[in-house]
């Protein structure tokens, strides 16, 4: 009995200890967290509940009363339940930049009667071909035919010895268009035997996702060469110049992916002088204000040097009738990195908003540019980096944003283009003839308008196809899409990205004419000085929810003397505090077509049509019918009749529909989406919520 007692002794500890081999060790890994940002009544707050449910903090950004955090499943449900706490998932907006496209061979083939041109897409999406330019010798005599890898696109006999190919295509869309990674021959075929010369024939072409390419290449070497950038006497810039307005005592901000040393006519202005002020890094929460000493660079992507460059580049050649390539070339500059490879998080562009504010009396920033979008996911006022930047226009600084690349469809501009007060931009492009409009055309990446709350926007175009600006070779843009380079520094790149940064340097120049406007007067002054898009009829060549007041005129704007401007200072406090929040003008009729409530005659069924004859022409302004003053209508109720409709038939009706939804833990949640739990009516709601404003089903 003894001895089988201690055999079953034994079995028992041997199976405890199974048993503990069995149970949960120390050493596991520690549950996934999640990065968000928690309001609160202040910054203090909201750090204090984070640290009471053990979580990490990792963003102080005092400019929404916020902290953004890295928290568990578990962290997340106990702070969701906190009392004046409201939570968002940390989103991600992208560059409004073309980062990839079409490249052509750097040799003709030419053959008897034709000339062949190899292109390759390198981009991740099908291109096709939207317009073409090309110039012959007249010996060849008519251009008879056009073909891509074989089949016909283009069949008119036309004379020589110039011609731009922008309708009249023949077959379907596909003949002409480039899949991701294709390559194919561009024919031309003439009436008689063509040219050998190479020099006497050039082409470009532009394609509907808004890459452009043209030949010949430019191979030119030469790190002193200058070339031609246009814009600046596209906008009316240049004659600003020659009258000694530059943008001198006035500084600009960009919150982007950096600047790149390698660029130096981006860090001296035009009189010779350093006029970097800081170098902020957003993402490693570090400064450096001494720059001239230091030699910083740290644009790895390259993408915003080149929008520096587009707005604040000093080099010029005017010995050769070269003015200077950017449009504020006396302005100063503060460059906030927060995005990496195109992309940044709404907690580094939150820490690098919160930054421009608290030093914007000691650099002076007068203007700051953001050339990124997200798609909007909630209405404009309860978006994180919306209310942060309606805080930046509240301090007194003009905020120009891109409208971003998501077109040609309507109600596709993204945050914070869709806020109702900044400066939203949307691009035009030359079509490779800087100095004829007639054939000028609003590329269809471009978005457009109106906003989910009925506002209109863009409210102007800038140019935005095919920019000159300078970059640092080793950059990612330049390494990896060398189909941009031009020469050393140059780089051609095109999207809505840049006709912001151009428009960001106008800015600069009327602040340097009149130190005294308001954000708001220059946005009126702005947008009453635009060249409206216009058909050699007088009828609109696209709709204002494309094109908004037209195209900039910055030497117009500062000359433009309106004073009754709209003043936005009780709305934007009303929306930060949550009492009253804001509809625009636009609504939808029967037939499924935007118009502005009040006014006929710019019924818009959504659509996207290429347009022939005169453009943004000289003569046609908006003068004292501006929509954007006196029809800015903002209203305590919803403008979608008795819903919002949102993309894909989504509406506003007793509740929020959204995307597929799920059902975690007795919450509903809308992955990568908003829940509205108190919105239970067609009006806008002025109550905020106490709690959450939206459940997101931890990663």
């Amino acid at each position: 009995m003894k001895q089988a007692a201690w055999i079953i002794l034994a079995l028992g500890i041997v199976a405890t200890g199974i048993l503990w081999d069995l149970s949960p060790k120390s050493d596991l890994p520690p549950p996934t967290t999640q990065p968000y940002i928690l309001q609160a009544a202040s910054t203090e707050l909201a750090a204090e509940a984070v640290h009471k449910a053990s979580g990490l903090v990792t963003h102080r950004l005092g400019i929404i009363d916020s902290v953004g955090a890295e928290l568990t499943p578990d962290q997340f449900l106990e702070l969701s339940h906190t009392k004046g706490l409201i939570l968002h998932e940390d989103h991600t907006l992208k560059s409004s930049s073309i980062v990839a496209g079409v490249r052509g061979d750097d040799e003709l083939d030419i053959d008897s009667k034709s000339v062949e041109w190899t292109i390759t897409n390198f981009g991740d999406k099908k291109v096709s071909i939207d317009s073409l330019l090309i110039e012959w010798p007249a010996a060849n005599g008519k251009l008879k035919r056009v073909l891509l890898d074989g089949e016909k696109i283009y069949t008119k006999n036309l004379n020589p010895s110039k011609a731009l190919i922008d309708s009249g295509w023949k077959g379907n869309k596909s003949d002409r268009t480039l899949k991701s990674g294709a390559t194919k021959t561009l024919t031309l075929e003439f009436q008689k035997k063509a040219k050998t010369r190479e020099a006497d024939y050039q082409m470009g072409l532009n394609f509907n996702k808004g890459f452009a390419v043209s030949w010949p290449v430019l191979l030119l070497e030469d790190p002193d060469t200058v070339l031609e950038t246009y814009y600046p006497s596209q906008i009316g810039a240049a004659r600003l110049h020659s009258e000694g307005i530059t943008g001198a005592g006035v500084t600009v901000a960009f919150i982007d992916s950096g600047l790149n040393s390698a660029a130096v006519d981006l860090h001296y202005n035009s009189e010779g002088e350093w006029r970097t002020l800081a170098a902020y890094d957003a993402i490693a929460d570090a400064v450096n204000e001494d720059l001239e000493e230091s030699g910083y660079s740290d644009d790895n992507q390259g993408h915003g040097t080149h929008l520096q460059s587009v707005a604040l580049s000093a080099r010029q050649d005017f010995a050769n009738g070269i003015g200077y390539n950017g449009i504020a070339p006396g302005a100063d500059l503060v460059s906030v990195k927060a995005f990496e490879n195109g992309e940044g998080t709404y907690l580094d562009v939150l820490r690098g908003l919160d930054y421009v504010v608290r030093n914007k009396d000691r650099f002076n920033i007068r203007v700051l540019n953001l050339s990124f979008s997200a798609k909007p996911r909630s209405y404009y006022w309860d978006d994180p980096v919306n209310q942060a930047v309606m805080k930046v226009w509240q301090a007194g600084i003009v905020v120009v944003t891109s409208a971003g690349n998501t077109g040609p469809e309507p109600m596709t501009v993204g945050v914070p283009g869709n806020l109702p007060y900044v400066i939203t931009v949307g691009a035009m492009t030359d079509n490779f003839t800087p100095d004829d409009p007639s054939d000028d055309y609003l590329p269809s990446f471009s978005s457009s308008g109106p906003t989910h709350e009925g506002f209109l926007k863009p409210e102007l175009v800038a140019p935005g196809g095919h920019l000159l600006g300078l970059m640092g070779e080793q950059s990612m843009i330049a390494q990896k899409y060398s189909q941009y380079y031009k020469t050393y520094p140059y780089y051609e790149v095109s999207g809505t990205s840049q006709a912001s940064a151009l428009v960001a340097g106008a800015v600069a120049l009327m602040l340097e004419a009149d130190p005294s406007l308001t954000p708001d007067e220059v946005k009126c002054r702005l947008t009453s000085s635009t060249r409206v898009g216009a058909l050699s009829d007088d009828t609109l060549a696209y709709s204002i929810f494309q094109q908004g007041t037209g195209m900039i005129n910055v030497h117009r704007a500062v000359s433009n003397a309106r004073s009754e401007c709209f003043d936005s200072t009780k709305y934007i406090v009303n929306d930060l505090t949550g009492d009253q929040h804001f509809g625009g003008p636009v609504s939808i009729n029967k037939d499924g077509e935007f118009y502005i409530r009040g006014l006929e005659g710019f019924e818009w069924d959504g659509t996207y049509t290429a347009v022939d004859g005169a453009i943004w022409g000289d003569y046609t302004a908006w003068e004292d019918f501006l929509i954007w003053e006196d029809f800015l209508i903002w209203e305590d109720f919803l403008i979608w009749e008795d819903f919002l409709i949102w993309e894909d038939q989504y509406l506003w009706g007793d509740f929020l529909i959204w995307e597929d939804f799920l059902i975690w833990e007795d919450f509903l949640i809308w992955e990568d989406f908003l829940i509205w739990e108190d919105v239970r009516s067609s009006a806008i709601s002025t109550d905020r919520p106490t709690a959450i404003n939206r459940w997101v089903k931890p990663r």
